[in-house]
């Protein structure tokens, strides 16, 4: 029975440590907080930080992730290493840019005025 238990936790410890999630992606990201121009609301009683909408582009174009207009916590993105170019709206609604290098395994916050 020990051996039994024994054989058990090691093939769950395996399994484990080997992520199906991923379905062969890089796992090497990193994670971006990106805080858009915002403005205060009140909503439903109380005072809300609205945070713009911003989308991401690699450096061939190609829309990566984006996020509309969010409440009270700025957007975190998770992003592999290379250049991108983000796109949000500045607080009069025009379309801004910022070109961004990303590098493996950081944090970072991201202000974008």
């Amino acid at each position: 029975m020990k051996n039994f238990v024994l054989t058990l936790l090691a093939i769950i410890s395996f399994v484990s440590s080997k992520s199906y999630s991923s379905f062969g992606q890089n796992n090497y990201y990193s994670i971006i907080e990106v805080i858009t121009p915002s403005q205060e609301i009140y909503d439903s009683g109380m005072y809300r930080i609205l945070y713009k909408s911003f989308y991401i582009v690699d450096k061939d174009n190609h829309k990566i992730v984006s996020s509309g207009d969010v409440f009270d916590k700025a957007a975190k993105v998770k992003l592999t290493e290379g250049s991108y170019t983000i796109y949000y709206q500045d607080l009069n609604g025009h379309i801004q840019k910022k070109s961004i290098n990303v590098e493996n395994n950081t944090y970072f916050q991201l202000v974008l005025n």
